[in-house]
């Protein structure tokens, strides 16, 4: 898989431009320009555990691109939230976006890795069934687990077609560009999909939850 490379310079002058006009046309252009940085980060921070990933999980490529979609939705939603730092992104942009791309790369990177290794721990441990924790839930636990369920496909149901359709391609374990190819649409516009859904989501079952 050849990643292009990004141009420093074009990217910088997107996000000061939408830092000082978040313009929806800016927001735009920003969102392309970070899609094949997001892209060659992801390679080059996931470069030095190629071996094991293979190993493990293996596709490094999934990896940086499934590595490349978190960084990207947590960058939107960061730009977006009360802790955006306006001032010190301003004074250095680049400086601040590698900090915060490198951060999000450790942080899925150790997520991930643990949800691998758990799937693959032995289900039996070594004094026997006996000492086994069960791993069916009481049946309170799974109406709970029912109840939210049904309240999150109602949720769903509930989003604008378009972002209904990319909900469930995701939800089927396809990645954004399968996803994108299938609906007929551009990659970004599925990271763009998806991040407005979540958004979406979030309200409705925080809503729910808190009824």
């Amino acid at each position: 898989m050849a990643t292009k490379t990004y141009n420093r310079t074009t990217l910088s002058d997107s996000l000061l431009s939408f830092i000082q006009s978040p313009t929806h046309q800016n927001r735009e252009y920003l969102f392309s320009q970070i899609l094949t940085f997001a892209n060659v980060k992801a390679k080059a921070h996931l470069r030095p555990y190629a071996h094991w990933w293979n190993e493990n999980a293996g596709d490094t490529f999934i990896a940086i691109e499934d590595l490349a979609d978190y960084a990207i939705i947590k960058f939107l939603n960061y730009l977006e939230s009360d802790r955006f730092d306006k001032k010190a992104w301003t004074e250095n942009p680049m400086a601040n976006l590698n900090r915060f791309f490198q951060c999000r790369a450790l942080e899925w990177c150790r997520s991930e890795m643990t949800r691998l290794k758990r799937q693959t721990r032995p289900d039996v441990s070594p004094v026997g069934w006996d000492g086994v924790q069960s791993h069916h839930a009481s049946p309170e636990q799974e109406l709970i687990v029912s109840e939210i369920e049904e309240a999150y496909t109602r949720a769903v149901e509930g989003l604008p077609e378009d972002l209904k359709r990319i909900v469930r391609g995701k939800r089927q374990g396809k990645k954004s560009a399968q996803v994108a190819v299938e609906l007929g649409v551009p990659v970004k516009a599925v990271y763009e999909g998806t991040r407005k859904a979540r958004a979406l989501l979030r309200v409705e079952l925080q809503a729910y939850l808190s009824a």
